[in-house]
């Protein structure tokens, strides 16, 4: 109620019982009861509550049968409840709960974890299940929203996804994409919208219950057991660039936004071949000799140089700038080494002894050349050791060293990283594409 004094209210309170909390005493008499509680106490402070949730509560709950389920959306009277279908894209549960059993739900893609950067996404998926959704029996949906972890990539599946919260019906893709791009750069291009237009048949044509994590070999610790998978033909995405290095958007709306799309498509185009790379990798190093071993870690090396030259010609891929941004909200000498530890640590070990390796890794320059290529060349000196002593490889005792010796020295660091773009986009992305366009090809 204090709250409520000071700022108002929109009369809409969150709560989320049970989350990641496998309930042992459940029974739909408890499972009422905590619902009715939970709204009872809102009612109390506010007669006009109305009570928010997400569908993970109730989803994630292994031990929640489907009676119990029912138990808890209908001890809150319909309409005072507001669910939240939160990834509804892969793993809707409105209907499996029908429709909430009443209570009013708002379509959600999540999309992203750990705000990685990785294209992806599933636009037919948004353009089918959206409409579905409205019209499904008894249907309860009141919006279409968006709840992912970070937002800055993939910027046009927010984009689709949000406007379908104004028109829940299907559109013709090609036709929307064709509106998105010239609004996108200014011009109408065809070269352009070709590629985009792979892009939706590629990287934006994901369909299942998979996590896409947006995360690769490149920004992976690294391991020999790492899994190389795609839903769409890596070669895709050379094609796509041949595309946007055909014609140029040269108006000044749309130059800079060009330039950014034109380093997120290299940039994916040398993720995919690192992954080809490091699979080849793989398959020769379980033979127990590798006589192209030498070849694939300077394959390696050289693509990665080029990821770092590529990430470095544009602001929007550095380090240095979330690092300053960290410690421009310090007011003292002491936040200022917090904040910086702490924006170090997000996106590498996440946690002061690597408790979630990579789960919010950036493809940003600077963290390339003294991050993620710096565990793989300890990765590969030790294994060129094994290699020729015929000795066992330990890989966790690897990765340990690996910890010690890269993960948390750079995580205490202060280097100072640079602020500014280096170098022209599309001559880089040019010569990076001229440079590796027939390695591995699929």
């Amino acid at each position: 109620m204090e709250i409520r004094k000071e700022y108002g209210s929109d009369h809409i309170y969150y709560a989320d019982p049970f989350y990641k909390i496998a309930e042992q005493y459940a029974s739909t008499e408890y499972l009422s009861n905590v619902a009715h509680r939970i709204y009872d106490t809102m009612k109390s402070a506010d007669a006009n509550a109305i009570w928010m949730l997400q569908s993970w509560v109730l989803e994630k709950n292994p031990l929640l049968t489907t009676d119990m389920i029912r138990s808890f959306f209908t001890a809150v009277p319909v309409g005072k409840m507001l669910v939240l279908d939160l990834q509804a894209e892969q793993k809707p549960f409105f209907n499996r709960t029908s429709s909430f059993h009443g209570q009013p739900f708002i379509w959600c893609m999540l999309h992203n974890f750990g705000a990685t950067l990785g294209m992806h996404g599933s636009i037919n998926v948004l353009n089918e299940d959206i409409a579905s959704a409205s019209t499904f029996s008894k249907s309860s949906m009141v919006g279409v929203g968006i709840a992912p972890e970070g937002i800055n990539q993939n910027y046009v599946i927010y984009e689709f996804a949000l406007e379908r919260g104004w028109d829940y019906s299907s559109v013709n893709i090609t036709e929307w994409f064709d509106i998105y791009t010239s609004g996108r750069y200014g011009v109408r291009n065809s070269f352009i919208s070709s590629a985009w237009q792979k892009l939706v048949k590629s990287v934006y044509s994901f369909r299942g219950t998979r996590e896409i994590s947006g995360k690769y070999i490149v920004c992976r610790r690294p391991s020999l057991k790492h899994i190389v998978w795609s839903w769409y033909h890596f070669d895709d995405i050379d094609d796509i660039l041949v595309d946007f290095l055909a014609s140029p958007v040269n108006t000044a709306k749309g130059i800079e936004l060009y330039k950014y799309d034109l380093v997120d498509i290299t940039r994916q185009m040398i993720q995919n071949k690192v992954e080809l790379l490091y699979e080849r990798m793989v398959i020769c190093l379980e033979q127990r000799t590798c006589p192209e071993f030498e070849i694939y870690v300077q394959q390696f090396e050289l693509l990665l140089n080029d990821l770092e030259r590529i990430l470095g010609t544009n602001d929007k891929f550095l380090l240095g700038t979330w690092l300053e941004n960290a410690k421009d909200l310090a007011t003292n000498e002491n936040e200022m080494k917090m904040y910086e530890y702490n924006a170090r640590n997000q996106i590498t070990i996440w946690g002061p002894t690597g408790q979630v390796y990579d789960y919010a890794m950036k493809q940003w320059a600077g963290m390339i050349s003294d991050y993620c290529w710096p565990r793989w060349k300890y990765f590969f000196d030790e294994l060129r050791e094994t290699i020729h002593s015929h000795e066992f490889f330990n890989e966790t005792e690897c990765q340990r060293n690996i910890f010690k010796a890269i993960e948390e020295p750079f995580v205490n660091d202060n280097k100072l990283y640079r602020l500014n773009a280096n170098g022209d986009t599309i001559s880089v992305a040019r010569e990076i594409y001229e440079k590796w366009k027939y390695f591995l090809v699929e």
